[in-house]
């Protein structure tokens, strides 16, 4: 397919960038179609579409917790060219079943998130493509899709941080409004606690590297600041880490004042 014009669909003929779906598939504990405002896992689809370039791709995000189960009766051929599934374990269900109808509708799916990572070969029945590991295997398939040569399982180690920068109108445009956006200092865990699925993955703790910190909580609201100041006093063990990484904030924000790192410093200590 070229990047630049969508064959044999609905909009054949017109000049448009392929569509791709980031799909969060996180349905309500209890199953019910019922939404959850919840804030922290909507950043699951932000990091998958912040590694899709915009400039050849329009990428769409859809959270079913923020905005409903997604209307499978409404998927229409070749409405997306790639529709990206993540989900949680209790989530695997949902994935399999999306994955029936956009894979009907001739759309190329790729599905990431614990059970992948854990059982790629039996995952990739009910999916194009499986990512197992981190959510960096989004840039090797983009690759390969481009090359018309996609493999059917993409691994990457979660001791690894591919620097990138996320692309917070992702969420404005889906029509996510967060009060706080949740910056990411850090992955995985170096414990081994018996009710986590980390230990399992492999998922050894990893540290972004500074600048990358700093320019997403230059990129991201100002509120974004107070979770962040919290990523770093929970995650950091080093002071000379955690030290430059406090003062940027306090630096660029004027919703936190040294009364209010003081006490978070307190509570974390």
């Amino acid at each position: 397919m070229k990047l630049d014009v969508l064959g044999n669909t609905p909009n054949a003929g017109r000049t448009t960038k392929p569509q791709i779906l980031v799909l969060c598939v996180h349905l309500h504990e209890d199953r019910a179609r019922k939404k959850d405002r919840d804030y922290l896992q909507p950043m699951a689809g932000l990091h998958i579409g912040s590694l899709v370039d915009r400039r050849k791709y329009r990428v769409t995000l859809y959270h079913e917790m923020w905005h409903g189960a997604y209307a499978t009766a409404e998927i229409r051929p070749g409405e997306y060219a790639i529709v990206f599934l993540t989900g949680l374990q209790m989530d695997f269900d949902r994935m399999r079943q999306l994955s029936y109808f956009f894979r009907r509708a001739k759309a190329l799916t790729v599905a990431g998130g614990s059970l992948c990572t854990l059982f790629p070969d039996f995952a990739r029945q009910f999916f194009d493509v499986v990512c197992a590991g981190g959510v960096d295997c989004v840039v090797d398939v983009m690759r390969d899709y481009e090359k018309q040569a996609v493999k059917p399982i993409y691994f990457s180690p979660q001791s690894k941080i591919r620097d990138y920068r996320l692309d917070h109108r992702l969420m404005e445009d889906a029509g996510i409004h967060v009060p706080v956006h949740f910056i990411e200092a850090s992955r995985g865990c170096s414990f081994k606690c018996d009710f986590c699925s980390i230990p399992a993955e492999g998922a050894t703790h990893a540290v972004y590297d500074l600048a990358a910190i700093t320019q997403n909580i230059d990129d991201s609201s100002p509120a974004a600041v107070v979770s962040a100041l919290n990523a770093c006093i929970r995650w950091f063990g080093s002071s000379t880490t955690t030290s430059p990484i406090i003062a940027h904030i306090c630096g660029k924000s004027a919703v936190i004042s040294a009364k209010t790192v003081a006490s978070e410093c307190g509570e974390r200590s």
